[in-house]
């Protein structure tokens, strides 16, 4: 993908240089970038749902300090205090 990105990143200039060397206009060259990008979103339309599902999170976490909390209610962490003015 950022190979795609760079390509098109040296290429486009090209191309907006020699269009206009050779048409004395933009007009053409941006009616056919449209079109390229149009065939791209019709290209990334078509890959459809992504094929892994996400995982499933625990409901065990690690507080910022390091103990272990479970996702009920005593063993919840406790907010930090505000030390000072802020």
């Amino acid at each position: 993908m950022f190979g795609i990105f760079a390509a098109g990143t040296g290429l486009g200039p090209l191309a907006m240089g020699a269009g206009f060397d050779a048409l004395h206009s933009y007009g053409a060259i941006f009616i056919g970038f449209e079109v390229v990008l149009l065939i791209a979103c019709v290209l990334l339309l078509r890959l459809g749902p992504y094929p892994f599902p996400p995982e499933r999170r625990s409901r065990i976490c690690v507080a910022a300090w390091g103990k272990r909390c479970r996702d009920r209610g005593r063993d919840r962490p406790r907010p930090m205090r505000q030390v000072g003015r802020f």
